[in-house]
């Protein structure tokens, strides 16, 4: 009885509570936004100032907002909020130069993703029962699956890829199914946990915000609260600037619609992302955390080298395209075993034949992973004329020098927590300074190209300084290098690399690992209190196979200035 009379008060307040945060919910108004500054720009207005408020929009097509062509414009969008109605583009920027947008919030209703309560498990966890919890949808899409606990609001354990489902709408339940291979041991779900997985309202169409071949934008002060793919994503463009911008999930209490469960995600996947940048962008004062993959990634592209023939190169698009390589870049070589080249410089290219059957081959066998794996599938090869003649074998990879993100910075920024990396630069003469690298169930900070992905490049003349990485469940601080054959690259992949200043604390062993460099000046870093309790068995790369408590891993590094005692390392594999 005395259980009871407790309860009944409880579920008034319960009541009371929930009823009391729905009337202060604000889904927003109908807006068109878009009529709105297109007329404030038909006035011939270089600076456009959008009333405070929160503005529910209607995509046309796939973007809710379109900037298209325009030249030194400056929309001033403090106190502002952009509420997306479908899974689609929030904004779009193409063809851009010198626009900045101010003051920006982004939202999705509905969002793109879901969240549900995990009511029971089979004995090897392979198999997880969970009721969509209210204010969430079972319109699911992809086979990721991540895992919180409801207590702390922190990743329980490890994501699930290649997850399946069986959906039951009338019950809001659905069984997710694991691969066989999940290891029960090192699934540390319980029931109670709080699942996140993608979702889809009537149509998809990925990214938040959306940049493509423009140049010196500007973001200042933006947040994006949820996106259906990355948050920030520019494609070609050159010296973009983001300042003060934000990828965070939304608290409860100013949340928009009413919800049981607060927010675990923020975004769906990346939160800042730069592909095939002329200039790279500068990231100062940033936050990403509780997206669904990396913080920050900077990168370029590899197309693979199927021979060579003194100065022509033949060569197949990444995902069967057309290579972003012009007349005159400079391209970075690497051989299938990771070797680097001296850089050349492209004199011509020509449209060639159709791939013949040992280049089909070849290329089905590769692990290529999402888009790179239509590169098999490519119509037909190019012939590009480099300045010297080079002997490369099957499965080398080219890159433009001037489409990676070089001259890129990321200063005083803040990523994770988060399932992935926090940061990830694949170019050169960049600054990663003042950063802190939260809870990353990956890497801290890496720099590596990445084959499988047929994402470059290497790097030289790279400055990591000052940087605290705390909680990583991986190498905290990482510039290395693989190839195509997975074997570890030579000596010379990266070069004249600066690592100083930085501290790793209470992540797994080793806080760094450096690989394949010539020119490293490893100075004033410290490792402090390393954990290994949640390494996993199967990550035995960087020595872990042979001596999990290493704190530095070295693998053919030359030319090394440091005052950590690394000397009785260098030549240990």
């Amino acid at each position: 009885m005395k259980n009871r009379i407790l309860f009944i008060p409880f579920c008034f307040l319960a009541v009371l509570i929930s009823n009391t945060l729905t009337a202060q919910i604000d889904p927003g108004r109908n807006f068109d936004l878009q009529g709105f500054i297109d007329k404030e720009i038909s006035k011939g207005k270089k600076e456009i100032v959008i009333p405070p408020g929160r503005y529910r929009v209607k995509p046309k097509g796939n973007t809710h907002l379109l900037f298209e062509n325009l030249n030194d414009i400056t929309i001033l969008a403090n106190d502002v909020e952009l509420i997306c109605t479908e899974t689609v583009q929030a904004i779009n920027i193409t063809n851009c130069k010198n626009l900045k947008i101010q003051g920006l919030a982004v939202d999705y209703d509905p969002l793109p993703f879901t969240q549900g309560r995990i009511v029971g498990m089979s004995d090897d966890k392979t198999q997880l029962t969970v009721d969509i919890l209210e204010g969430y949808t079972t319109n699911l899409r992809n086979d990721k699956l991540e895992i919180y606990s409801p207590k702390t609001g922190e990743l329980v354990t490890r994501t699930y890829y290649s997850v399946t489902y069986d959906v039951d709408e009338a019950n809001k339940s659905v069984v997710f199914t694991k691969k066989p291979q999940a290891n029960e041991q090192h699934s540390f779900e319980e029931i109670g946990d709080i699942i996140v997985f993608d979702t889809y309202n009537k149509r998809f169409s990925p990214h938040s915000i959306l940049m493509r071949d423009s140049e010196g934008l500007v973001l200042d002060g933006i947040t994006v609260y949820s996106g259906t793919t990355f948050a920030f994503f520019e494609m070609s463009c050159n010296g973009s600037k983001y300042v003060n911008c934000k990828v965070d999930r939304r608290p409860l209490e100013s949340d928009i619609k009413p919800r049981e469960v607060k927010r675990m995600r923020s975004n769906n996947a990346d939160g800042f992302h730069s592909k095939s940048a002329e200039v790279g962008p500068s990231y100062r004062n940033c936050l990403a955390r509780y997206n669904g993959d990396d913080g920050f990634a900077i990168s370029g592209q590899y197309h693979v080298i199927t021979a060579t023939n003194e100065n022509i190169i033949t060569v197949v698009g990444k995902s069967g395209k057309t290579p972003d390589i012009k007349v005159g870049d400079p391209v970075e070589l690497v051989s299938y075993d990771g070797s680097r080249l001296e850089d050349a410089t492209v004199l011509s290219i020509k449209k060639g034949r159709a791939l013949n059957a040992e280049e089909k081959k070849f290329l089905g066998t590769q692990k290529f992973l999402a888009e790179s794996g239509k590169t098999k599938d490519a119509p037909n090869v190019y012939l590009i004329e480099i300045d010297r003649p080079i002997n490369l074998p099957l499965g080398s990879v080219i890159a433009s020098a001037n489409k990676l993100g070089n001259g890129f910075e990321i200063i005083d920024c803040i990523a994770g927590p988060n399932r992935s990396r926090g940061i990830i630069a694949k170019a050169s003469n960049g600054t990663i300074a003042n950063n802190q690298l939260i809870s990353n169930w990956g890497m801290g900070i890496k720099c590596s190209p990445e084959h499988q992905w047929l994402e470059a490049g290497s790097g030289n003349n790279l400055m990591i300084i000052n940087n605290i990485v705390k909680y990583c469940r991986d190498v905290g601080i990482a510039v290395y290098a693989f190839g195509g054959n997975g074997q570890v690259g030579t000596a010379g992949a990266h070069n004249n690399i600066t690592i100083q200043g930085n501290t790793v604390s209470e992540s797994i062993n080793p806080g760094f690992g450096i690989t394949s460099t010539i020119g490293l000046k490893f100075l004033d870093n410290k490792v402090i209190s390393p954990d290994n309790t949640n390494l996993l068995p199967w990550r035995r790369d960087f020595g872990r196979d042979k001596d999990s408590n290493r704190t530095v891993y070295l693998e053919n590094v030359e030319n090394i200035e440091e005052n950590f005692g690394l000397k009785i390392l260098v030549h240990e594999k």
